[in-house]
């Protein structure tokens, strides 16, 4: 190691090692101690086909928690969960972010992971599709058998029904019509409307944006709802009301629904939106092979469902959009070009990122990979697909991921925030199991090896263990550790990396018994510091 030469004076030089990880500390004569530098190094025992340190949780019967922790030739930090949907009281659903989309307040209808968790009482739980920062997710959404958001149709999707979870490129066609004459199609589904347009809104849609166009809005009364893929919805006609450019759009009321008609698409509703008018509605889905253009198909509704053959997942329960694609049977086929994602700066260029695949006997794996951190720098694509398949997966897909990227076990952060705090996401998937009820313990606590009363510095490592109030220490094994904030990352071992400055709560679960530590970081401290010539 080279010699460290410090500007300050009468202080001495400590190092502390994690494995390659070696963090510089500066004890000044009262004996505070605050990390000063983070250093990665990689020393001759820790090549490319060095180990990772691996950790094992039963969360729950049927539910697996893995994290994985590489320091060479990168630092990486993996965490995986394993879902066997055939295990009783084992489910996987799509949570929406307060329940509806919702595109205004701050945050403009998003939120956390762990709150999107917590309010459905999930196990655990990963950020699922991308959304723009108007707040909606972008494509296919089910929830609990609704359909409340249409196929982009060049995006793969993660659908779950009885028959087992699937992964497949698929497009959304949607008709309207009356029950014996013409239909017309549904462009878009709890959206906002662009130009020349008929998009359909359901209760599902909670939001009175402001319109960008012109537009005609037909109400529906006494609609059979909830939307669902491949079945009839029915609804009449109640007020057709016009409206001017900068009009909010009305609330959709429960047992309604609303069409929105902008431009050309107006004329199309000629003849069958009058009042007492009864309506047919139907969403059917269709593969989409990579041959197929990738946007909505714009010919004539009936038509296109005659084209495009048979109709897929009739009977979804759960579905959510991502992509790309990473691998299908067993082999690595990223298909980034046809789904429409930048080559050098998404593809190739590591980032954090989270992942679903299906491993051969159906269970479902969800993944997160760090990045953007000194711990762990993220991966491409190709090497995500590589994880995926070292974990079992036979097909993979990617979702959201960067700043989003988040993993909750109770609630609680297992993985490292690239932002240093969860971002809000439009929606989730949330995995549900019943954990273990533990013998009683006695009186849990969180105890540090080192003193945590003044505020850590980043880049401070601290290692936390569970004891009793004996003082015996619980084994490793029997602990789930997470943070509220994600402000540090902390391993399943228990050691805290602080990697951003604010406060934080570490949590520490075994079954379903939880204790707490409040935990502030401050920034680093700035020293000089030169290696020796």
């Amino acid at each position: 190691m080279v010699g460290i030469r410090s500007a300050f004076i009468q202080q001495s030089i400590r190092v502390t090692w994690s494995r390659a990880l070696a963090v510089i500390f500066i004890t000044s004569g009262f004996g505070a101690c605050s990390a000063i530098a983070v250093v990665l190094l990689k020393p001759e025992n820790l090549r490319e086909t060095s180990s990772p340190q691996i950790s094992m949780r039963l969360l729950a019967p049927g539910i697996t928690y893995r994290q994985e922790i590489y320091f060479a030739p990168a630092p990486r930090i993996v965490n995986a969960l394993t879902v066997n949907l055939d295990t009783q009281g084992v489910t996987v659903r799509c949570g929406q972010a307060h329940g509806k989309i919702a595109l205004e307040g701050p945050l403009l209808g998003r939120e956390a992971v762990g709150t999107i968790a917590n309010q459905a009482r999930a196990l655990a739980a990963v950020n699922a599709d991308y959304f723009p920062f108007t707040g909606g997710p972008v494509g296919l959404a089910i929830q609990d058998g609704e359909l409340y958001r249409d196929a982009l149709g060049f995006r793969a999707c993660l659908e779950i029904s009885a028959s087992g979870p699937k992964i497949d490129r698929v497009r959304s066609i949607g008709i309207v019509g009356t029950e014996t004459g013409p239909s017309l199609q549904i462009n878009g589904l709890n959206r906002m409307p662009g130009a020349d347009e008929t998009i359909l809104v359901t209760p599902m849609f909670s939001s009175s944006v402001v319109l960008k166009n012109a537009a005609l809005i037909i109400s529906l009364k006494s609609v059979d709802l909830p939307l669902q893929v491949s079945r009839t919805t029915r609804g009449t006609v109640d007020t057709v009301t016009p409206l001017e450019v900068g009009s909010r759009l009305p609330n959709c009321m429960p047992g309604h629904a609303l069409f929105v008609a902008t431009g050309t698409a107006v004329a199309q509703w000629n003849g069958i939106c009058e009042p007492g008018e009864r309506l047919h509605i139907r969403f059917d889905l269709y593969a989409a092979s990579i041959a197929d253009k990738p946007n909505r198909l714009n010919a004539d509704g009936t038509a296109l469902s005659t084209s495009m053959g048979e109709a897929v997942w009739k009977d979804a329960e759960q579905a959510v959009s991502g992509g790309p694609w990473l691998l299908r049977n067993g082999e690595i086929a990223i298909d980034a070009e046809q789904e429409k994602f930048p080559k050098a700066s998404f593809v190739e260029a590591r980032h954090a990122r989270t992942a679903v695949g299906i491993q051969p006997d159906g269970r479902l794996l969800f993944v997160t990979v760090d990045g953007k951190q000194a711990i762990s720098g993220g991966v491409t694509l190709l090497e995500l697909a590589g994880i995926m398949k070292h974990l079992g997966a036979k097909d993979a897909m990617n979702l959201d991921g960067g700043g989003s990227t988040t993993m909750t076990v109770h609630g609680s952060i297992v993985n490292g925030p690239s932002d240093g705090h969860v971002r809000p996401v439009a929606n989730a998937l949330l995995i549900f199991g019943a954990p273990k009820l533990m013998a009683d313990s006695g009186n849990l606590s969180i105890v540090a090896d080192s003193p945590i009363g003044v505020p850590l510095r980043i880049g401070q490592i601290v290692r936390f263990k569970m004891a009793r109030s004996d003082g015996k220490s619980l084994a490793a094994r029997q602990i789930v550790w997470g943070t509220k904030n994600g402000a540090g990352f902390i391993s399943q071992e228990g050691i805290f990396t602080a990697t951003h400055a604010g406060n934080d709560t570490i949590n520490a679960w075994v079954g379903s018994n939880a204790c707490k530590v409040l935990v502030t970081v401050g920034p680093a401290l700035q020293a000089p510091i030169v290696p020796e010539p």
